[in-house]
């Protein structure tokens, strides 16, 4: 449902490759491949389809089950926190204590709290209309459909989980643009 692409605003040719660093040492960790304009223009098209198949097949509360069960994988599985912190660490140079005890938590109460929201949030509302007395204003919750989101460098996890789950929740499908800094925690997700 996320598309996640770094673009390369230089060049169009589909092998540019960017290095990550290790934000501590400087020294290369990883590559990532730039997007070239076809590959966006691709993102947009796999991204239509994807939300259409997202909010169509799925109702809201199964979208929010969905959600809620990677908050109770992350929570599980100490294999997964560990390497969304190591991966943090390496690209962002902050302490894995900071991440462990605070961005990692984060993400999984955001998780829930989304997957909570739909099920106390009416779906829609009827009101009289305020110019008539034999009409009624109904007013229904849809998806807007492609959203986008671009990812700061200094909280790249919680970035990615903050502005993608919203969208997701409510039927949305996202394109996300993490920094090209620390692009690696977001391409892990």
């Amino acid at each position: 449902v996320i598309n996640t692409t770094i673009t390369n605003n230089n060049n169009n040719d589909a092998n540019i490759m960017y290095n990550l660093y290790n934000a501590s040492t400087s020294k290369i960790t990883n590559q990532v491949q730039m997007a070239t304009a076809d590959d966006i223009k691709q993102s947009i098209i796999d991204s239509q389809t994807i939300q259409q198949h997202w909010y169509n097949d799925y109702t809201l509360m199964q979208r929010s089950q969905v959600i809620l069960q990677i908050a109770q994988r992350i929570k599980e599985s100490k294999n997964i926190r560990q390497s969304l912190a190591e991966l943090e660490v390496q690209e962002t140079s902050r302490p894995i204590k900071e991440i462990l005890d605070y961005d990692i938590p984060t993400i999984i109460q955001a998780l829930e709290y989304y997957s909570y929201l739909p099920s106390i949030l009416p779906s829609g509302s009827l009101m009289p209309d305020v110019h008539s007395n034999h009409n009624f204003s109904y007013t229904k919750r849809e998806p807007i459909g492609i959203t986008i989101g671009i990812g700061a460098w200094n909280y790249p996890l919680v970035n990615a989980i903050m502005k993608s789950i919203p969208a997701l929740t409510f039927g949305n499908s996202m394109i996300y643009k993490p920094s090209e800094y620390t692009p690696s925690t977001t391409l892990l997700l």
